[in-house]
């Protein structure tokens, strides 16, 4: 009865027992499933920096006297912000964009109140602000660890100034067309020295100018002021030589650049053109080959400048065949001596206006005439001094002008300007004759006759035929025996020149014998030249 009580003790405790683990695990699940709200004031946000000012400075134009300061104000919507922040003024050279900056300034703001910031921009970099109105803005640099945004906190303001340019007398020049001389360029004016009492850099960069009636500029110069006020431009007189017949201003303004067209256009003075005076040269002239002697023409240039020296279609070589002098040219003698006796018209070729003609007569008041001679290729040979005009020219000297002769040619007279000559010319001081060559030919040889020697000793006589030409030169003569018809292992014998007979003995009695002749001559080279062999001759020696 006990145990069964207990036993139902037992399950009821049982039963309670998962009851209240029902009870803890639905409490469990309440817990993690919850979602809690957050409140707005536990959100942070990312800070807020601003800059702002509204500074205005004014000065004129490279006379900035000093540094600048600009001030301006930072704030933030957090404290203890780290921002680097810097200030621009930007503008414009032509089409190039610049800027100035100030230096980078590092900024840390304790509370969200706003702070001061003062930018400074040097004298050096306001000076080189042309005239204009520019805004002065601010914002972080790139590498800072806080992003400010661009804002504008002022503006600046350049003025120009005009200085004063004066000169110490009005030009007033008038020229001929092409006649400037070099010192016509020099222009000298003077610039208020005012204007340069705070300029940095100290110095102005000017144009000057010569106008036309249209006030189109034909010339232009620059020339840099300094602080003394004194400027000096120079034209070259090349540029000067450009302008036409009319009338022109000069005048000067600022070169511009960074400064803005500082100076507006102020007179210098004028300059008339008038119609070109040509150049003139002393004409005619003589030259005479006997006495070999420089010439000198006088020029006349009317501020022409001499470009050339024509003869013809040649042109002279300055320094070689000529020199300029002051208004006058020298002509060397070694120009001249490669004429012929008569005329040459030279040209004198001016940078403008006509090109004047100079006649040169030349003669030859003395008989006398050197030969230069000369042979194959223009080898020189020798100079053959004071020979008398129209005798007669000299031979080829075979040992003598080797040197210059033509393997295998030979010599068949003189040439003189491509014309061939048998007397000494007359036209010129130094006359250069050329050796003409022709091919030798000697041919083969024709005229042979053999026969058994009479007499003492056992041999043959061969006979040939000889020959002079009408120079002088005589053939020469070589001959050959062998009992063979076709002449192997064959004997030769050279007689030379003139001498067309071979008498050989110490031969085979009554044996058959051939026997053969060919001519020869000496080319210009001095080396014999040889024709073909003759038939041969068959002879029985006795």
């Amino acid at each position: 009865m006990k145990q069964l009580v207990h036993l139902k003790e037992r399950k009821v405790q049982m039963k309670k027992l998962k009851q209240l683990c029902s009870v803890m695990l639905c409490m469990v699940m309440v817990t993690v499933f919850t979602i809690t709200p957050i409140r707005a004031d536990d959100v942070t946000t990312s800070p807020t920096t601003t800059i702002s000012g509204t500074a205005s400075i004014t000065g004129i134009v490279s006379q900035f006297p000093e540094d600048k300061d600009v001030k301006a104000s930072l704030s933030n919507t957090n404290p203890a912000i780290k921002v680097t922040v810097e200030a621009t003024i930007g503008y414009k050279i032509g089409t190039a964009e610049k800027t100035i900056k100030s230096v980078p300034i590092p900024m840390e703001t304790k509370t969200t109140d706003s702070v001061e910031v003062n930018f400074r921009f040097t004298q050096k970099d306001l000076n080189l602000l042309p005239a204009g109105t520019y805004d002065i803005k601010a914002k972080s640099t790139t590498d800072s660890a806080n992003s400010v945004k661009e804002a504008k906190i002022g503006s600046i303001t350049v003025n120009k100034e005009t200085p004063t340019v004066t000169i110490d007398k009005p030009i007033s020049l008038t020229k001929s067309r092409s006649n400037f001389e070099t010192a016509d360029g020099e222009l000298k004016a003077k610039l208020d020295k005012a204007f340069f009492s705070n300029t940095n850099p100290a110095s102005l960069e000017l144009t000057a100018s010569i106008n036309d009636n249209s006030n189109a500029a034909k010339v232009t110069e620059k020339a840099t002021a300094t602080k003394n006020g004194e400027v000096a431009f120079t034209f070259t007189q090349a540029d000067l030589n450009t302008l036409l017949e009319g009338d022109y201003t000069i005048t000067v303004t600022s070169a511009g650049n960074d400064f803005n067209n500082a100076i507006a256009a102020v007179t210098l003075g004028t300059i008339k053109i008038t119609p070109m005076v040509n150049a003139s040269v002393k004409t005619p002239q003589t030259f005479d080959l006997s006495k070999q002697g420089d010439i000198v023409i006088g020029i006349v240039s009317n501020g022409r400048t001499l470009k050339a020296i024509k003869n013809g279609s040649q042109t002279l070589t300055s320094g070689k065949d000529y020199i300029l002098g002051n208004e006058s040219v020298r002509i060397y003698k070694s120009y001249f001596n490669q004429f012929a006796v008569g005329k040459q018209h030279l040209t004198f070729d001016f940078d403008e206006g006509s090109d004047p003609i100079c006649q040169v007569n030349i003669i030859k008041s003395l008989k006398n005439t050197n030969l230069i001679l000369k042979g194959y290729k223009d080898k020189s040979i020798t100079t053959l001094s004071n020979r008398t005009a129209g005798s007669k020219l000299p031979g080829w000297n075979k040992k003598s002008y080797k040197a210059a002769g033509r393997k295998g040619y030979e010599f068949v007279g003189w040439t003189y300007n491509g014309k061939t000559v048998t007397t000494v010319p007359d036209d010129r001081l130094n006359v250069t004759l050329t050796a003409k060559f022709s091919k030798l030919s000697v041919g083969r040889a024709s005229a042979l006759s053999v026969k058994g020697k009479s007499g003492k000793g056992v041999g043959f006589t061969a006979k040939s035929k000889t020959y002079t030409k009408a120079d002088g030169t005589r053939r020469g003569f070589r001959f050959r025996y062998s009992r063979s018809s076709s002449m192997k292992k064959a004997t030769y014998k050279t007689t030379g020149l003139g001498k067309n007979t071979y008498t050989k003995t110490g031969l085979k009695k009554n044996a058959r014998y051939n026997v053969q002749v060919r001519y020869y001559y000496y080319d210009s080279t001095n080396q014999k030249v040889y024709g073909a062999y003759s038939k041969s001759k068959s002879v029985k020696a006795y």
